[in-house]
């Protein structure tokens, strides 16, 4: 994967990098910057959910809240307005936007 960037209002610029969460091998997306690992922007799911492939969950509540604004923002994913159920919460469910795939 190429590596991707964007801009946070409270970090400055962010790396994306990737993995997989072992209970279900979907991907993880955590945030690294200069001074090191920021957050994690998805949120892992039960398995059997109704989930495509490509699509993420995202934590955009408690300290994710401004950190997924700025990363819907960077036109780097889209939102598919479909949402999962999370604990006391609901996770959005984005995709990578079609040119960064």
């Amino acid at each position: 994967m190429e590596e991707k960037t964007f801009q946070t209002r409270e970090f400055g610029e962010v790396t994306i990098r990737e993995t997989t969460y072992m209970m279900n091998n979907r991907k993880c997306i955590m945030l690294v910057s200069e001074m090191g690992p920021i957050a994690t922007l998805t949120t892992n799911i039960i398995p059997g959910s109704d989930l495509e492939e490509d699509e993420l969950c995202i934590k955009t509540w408690s300290d994710n809240e401004e950190l997924a604004v700025d990363a819907l923002e960077s036109g780097l994913f889209i939102d598919t307005k479909k949402r999962i159920a999370a604990g006391h919460a609901f996770a959005e469910v984005w995709k990578y936007a079609p040119s960064q795939g």
